[in-house]
């Protein structure tokens, strides 16, 4: 076997700004998919077939160790879902999808009964309990794939069928998809956002809009959808589109209406902190959730030509697959390692600026801080991250009388990034 030696990743110091590293160069391999699970990295081709080589990091991603597939030629169609350290998924075509359980060095080749069609998405909750989808479908397992529940993409308000584009699924319940479609007897595309909270099994539509292309390169398409968590997500594409809820999915609001960004693919990492990868070549950075962009495209080897995948690691550590600009047949992983300062998380000369009294409480708090800070949302959580309390950005007197005693925290979500405050209810 061989191994390949990498950059070590990137260390910021105190005033350091975080920037993109060299994680592996696969020579002669394009690797198009990452997936990470504590310490192990697997690259993956998307081309994938008998003596295919793709590479397994044991030691996050200081080395990689060069394996060698044994099976039929098949296409890979997203990246590896690890349930646990040696449990791993991986969606593919015809229906089918492979699975390790000895973190990705065998694997085993399984068909969703009846299916044709590629996969091109899996979550799993827990060892037993995942999504799997296609363009078309959404399937449920609770038996580890043993049986499947089939879930139909909801009709467009057109009456046409959608293309299901993204999932995103904060538990097994709760969670949305992101639809399009494009029909060229009138030209016109549809996007839409569905939100369920019984598994599939029901589907509400929750943003919708419809644009007339009139030039080639003149539309929008709804590309890829995000929750960061039980209340927050974003939604992003081509032609301008960029939506954000508050609210678990159930409404969605323009995040920038003069964004005019081509998405294919973005990854936060936090509410505030995001990449998005546009025209296929770009890198774009956003520090205060997408208000503002800046280009942080670096220096590739080779002048970089294609970035092909994100792959968010942890909540600091996002990893990207890309193309050399020569094209040689090689590929390359990049690490860019950030820290809680530039996430804007309770960044400390942000959260002297507020000042919440009294606490403990069992009646109201009071809120101060300047007024030239812009608030974007207050709300209250409890300890497993549960809404409680939502409360308009200009309150500064918060009632939170007749809730059981307990800690709860004070999210207050800024331009800047948010800060978390501790609120005892005695």
């Amino acid at each position: 076997m061989k191994n390949i030696l990498l950059v070590l990743c990137l260390t910021i110091g105190a005033n350091a700004k975080a920037q993109w590293k060299e994680m592996a160069h696969f020579d002669s391999t394009r690797v198009f998919y990452a997936g990470v699970k504590g310490s192990k990295i697997l690259a993956i081709p998307k081309y994938i077939g008998n003596n295919t080589s793709y590479f397994l990091s044991t030691n996050k991603g200081l080395s990689f160790t060069t394996l060698n597939w044994i099976d039929t030629p098949w296409q890979m169609s997203g990246g590896a879902f690890f349930v646990d350290s040696n449990t791993v998924y991986m969606p593919s075509e015809n229906g089918s999808y492979v699975k390790s359980v000895d973190g990705g060095l065998n694997w085993t080749r399984y068909f969703i009964s009846g299916e044709i069609n590629p996969l091109t998405g899996v979550h799993f909750f827990n060892n037993a309990t995942a999504f799997f989808s296609t363009r078309k479908i959404i399937y449920k397992t609770n038996d580890a794939g043993i049986s499947f529940v089939k879930t139909y993409i909801p009709i467009s308000p057109l009456g046409r069928e959608n293309a299901l584009q993204s999932f995103s699924f904060t538990d097994e319940m709760n969670g949305i998809i992101a639809c399009t479609n494009y029909s060229t007897s009138d030209s016109i595309w549809e996007n839409s956002i569905y939100h369920t909270m019984n598994g599939g099994a029901n589907w509400h539509l929750a943003y919708y809009s419809t644009m007339k292309q009139t030039k080639a390169w003149d539309y929008k398409d709804l590309r890829q959808v995000q929750m960061l968590d039980i209340n927050i997500g974003y939604a992003m594409g081509e032609g301008g589109i960029f939506i954000k809820t508050t609210n678990g999915g159930f409404t969605w609001t323009d995040v920038n209406p003069s964004h005019n960004y081509s998405v294919t693919q973005f990854a936060f990492l936090k509410e505030n902190f995001g990449f998005a990868i546009v025209q296929n070549s770009i890198i774009l950075k956003t520090t205060n959730g997408g208000l503002t962009w800046v280009n942080d495209t670096f220096d590739y080897v080779n002048m970089f030509a294609l970035p092909l995948n994100f792959t968010i690691a942890n909540d600091s550590t996002l990893l990207l697959t890309a193309l050399p600009g020569t094209f040689n047949g090689d590929s390359y992983i990049y690490q860019y390692i950030t820290k809680a300062t530039e996430l804007g998380i309770n960044n400390p000369a942000l959260k002297s600026q507020f000042k919440i009294y009294p606490n403990p409480t069992n009646n109201i708090i009071n809120l101060d801080y300047e007024n030239s800070l812009k608030i974007q949302g207050i709300q209250l959580i409890d300890l497993s991250g549960k809404s409680i309390r939502t409360y308009s950005k200009s309150d500064r007197v918060l009632n939170v009388s007749g809730l059981p005693s307990g800690v709860y925290f004070l999210v207050i979500r800024t331009e800047q990034g948010s800060v978390y405050e501790k609120v005892i209810v005695p």
